[in-house]
């Protein structure tokens, strides 16, 4: 993202830009030299979107368009109002994958152990 970008986005939201340098431990004039920057690097969008109380997805708007992401047995639409982020949700989803195989292999050695006692 731009530094123009960034400084139309933070506009459009209303963020007082002094306040948000001295939130982030900033002078004035570097923050403002983040609005002539070819490119914010993300790290900055998410000290800034923290510190304004912000989610990160208002540095990436969704289109106006719905956009669907379809999992295993799911789908997450956006678009008009519903904000999505698909990154987080298919690693949530994941996530829950890997504690699900976890669980079922430790329910695997659960059931050995039963067996092995009540053969005895």
């Amino acid at each position: 993202m731009s530094g123009t970008e960034l400084k139309q986005i933070l506009n459009a939201a209303g963020v007082n830009f002094t306040q948000v340098a001295r939130m982030l431990g900033m002078s004035q004039q570097n923050f403002y030299n983040l609005f002539v920057a070819q490119d914010v690097k993300s790290g900055t969008l998410e000290r800034i979107s923290t510190a304004i109380g912000r989610d990160m997805s208002m540095f990436y708007p969704l289109p106006s368009q719905a956009a669907t992401v379809t999992g295993d047995n799911s789908t997450a639409v956006a678009g008009n109002g519903n904000q999505v982020n698909a990154g987080k949700l298919i690693d949530e989803v994941a996530a829950q994958r890997r504690l699900t195989e976890a669980a079922l292999v430790q329910n695997d050695k659960l059931i050995a152990i039963i067996e092995t006692i009540t053969k005895k």
